[in-house]
């Protein structure tokens, strides 16, 4: 019986770009373009700057382009860097569910590109068809639940992602034009390279660590498609058995049928979350109502006695401190983050060192405390995605001002969907303490027309010095 990763493996190679729907091409130029305005931006945080040192470290062959440098590194060296920097500030889109997905799909995608001077429909297709293989993979694996001293807990609920190796060595592979063997080679290594699930550990872990895995997972997937084009034997039954991956990744069960089901009919991952503040996706229904009362109001900081803030209990558990003691504690800290939205702080100075010290808005969380919403479980069983709904209750000026959103700005819903115009701001407020205006202009012109990107090259010169 022939394996499932092989015959993943044919699936994808059958893919091309004329197969595409515009839908597709549409969401995957999008999301690129905001991964590259959130590794921009990475720059500013501790966690980005740590990556890029280390990417220049590790060095090798300089073939590919560390985002937002003159650097270039090796292909693995810079999916490390690009891929941490795109995480840095919790700012990137995700799909609902399961998580982040281009952090760990778009830069082996990006690196394998520049690398090989692809075309920009080349690129469209490597990133559609790797989020969609890693998004159908992480449906296929369930549920997300484990068994702890003989009883059910979600304690193990949110892997990290970092199961989306098999989107990355799919997008990489896709661009090398690996066959079916060694295609189903390199995702065989990927399984063996996948880091474990941490992410419920990372998040009930206070002060925060910075391991979100990223970059680590997007090099292990450059690394795994290089050596299966040199040969190198991967495990060909990764997904199958007893002893498979979804049994490695600490899930119940393996459901492939769930996998395959309307394979290059549905696409998965278009159920995307655009992300305006740089924060837990869980608080920002709650800053867009904050933000909606206090700008037509005209409320300052000073005017406002008490906020308390409505949101998903599982963000309101985890441990806070109003000792940050890096730029990832600030990221599920939802005192801090209000405070910070208060004194109208640009979002993205909300992780510099300089915001996380200032006593003003250290002294201002006092004024804020956090609750979930009294109907949360009927919220959930009307629809699941209204675990990200929100809403604030704002004492001021003798008033109590209230206000609540079921689907946050970025939903891909018609009503709430961020617009193109959108992205290219958040582009421009990103890049603008690294790249000059010139760049940043030509940048959103060739990602947003992609398609008609002779070479990928063209694009990584905007995005470098």
């Amino acid at each position: 019986m022939e394996s499932f990763s092989r015959s993943l493996s044919g699936l994808v190679l059958e893919m091309n770009y004329g197969n595409l729907p515009g839908r597709v091409v549409r969401e995957t130029k999008r999301v690129i373009l905001d991964s590259m305005a959130c590794a921009l931006a990475g720059h500013f945080c501790d966690r980005g700057k740590f990556s890029v040192d280390m990417s220049r470290r590790l060095g090798g062959t300089p073939e590919c382009s560390i985002l937002g440098t003159q650097e270039k590194v090796s292909c693995c060296s810079a999916a490390f860097a690009n891929g941490e920097l795109i995480n840095a500030l919790d700012y990137d889109s995700f799909e609902i569910p399961p998580g982040h997905f281009p952090p760990f799909v778009i830069p082996p995608a990006m690196a394998i590109a520049e690398c090989l001077g692809a075309s920009g429909k080349d690129l469209i297709l490597a990133t559609a068809v790797g989020s969609e293989m890693g998004s159908r993979i992480a449906a296929g694996l369930g549920p997300r639940i484990g068994s702890i001293d003989g009883r059910k807990s979600p304690v193990l609920y949110a892997s990290g992602q970092s199961f989306f190796i098999f989107g990355g060595v799919i997008s990489a592979g896709k661009l090398m034009n690996l066959d079916t063997e060694k295609m189903t080679h390199a995702m065989g290594i990927a399984g063996h390279f996948c880091p474990v699930p941490n992410n419920r550990k990372f998040q009930m872990t206070a002060p925060s660590p910075m391991t979100r895995l990223t970059g680590w997972v997007s090099q292990a997937a450059v690394s795994a498609a290089l050596l299966a084009e040199m040969g190198y034997l991967g495990d060909t039954s990764i997904f199958d058995g007893e002893f498979g991956f979804w049994r490695m990744y600490a899930y119940d069960k393996w459901s492939p049928d769930m996998v395959l089901e309307e394979i290059g009919k549905r696409w998965l991952f278009l159920n995307l979350g655009y992300k305006r503040f740089p924060c837990h996706r869980a608080m920002h229904a709650a800053l867009d109502s904050f933000l909606h009362i206090i700008e037509s109001n005209e409320l300052r900081a000073t005017d406002i006695e008490r906020i308390k803030v409505y949101c998903n209990p599982s963000l309101a558990s985890q441990p806070a401190s109003k000792l940050l003691t890096n730029h990832v504690d600030a990221q599920s800290n939802i005192a801090y983050i209000f405070a910070c939205a208060a004194n109208r702080i640009e979002v993205e100075k909300w992780q510099s060192r300089e915001t996380m010290e200032d006593t003003e808005i250290l002294s201002y969380l006092e004024k804020i405390s956090v609750e979930a919403p009294a109907d949360w479980d009927e919220r959930l069983r009307e629809d699941s995605r209204n675990r990200w709904s929100g809403g604030v209750e704002i004492a001021a000026r003798g008033t109590v001002f209230r206000e609540e959103h079921r689907y946050p700005r970025g939903t891909a819903l018609s009503d709430v969907e961020m617009t193109d115009d959108e992205l290219a701001d958040k582009f421009r407020r990103s890049a603008s303490r690294i790249l000059p205006r010139e760049k940043i202009d030509r940048a959103i012109k060739y990602l947003l027309d992609l398609e008609g990107i002779p070479d990928v090259r063209m694009i990584m010169e905007q995005l470098t010095l």
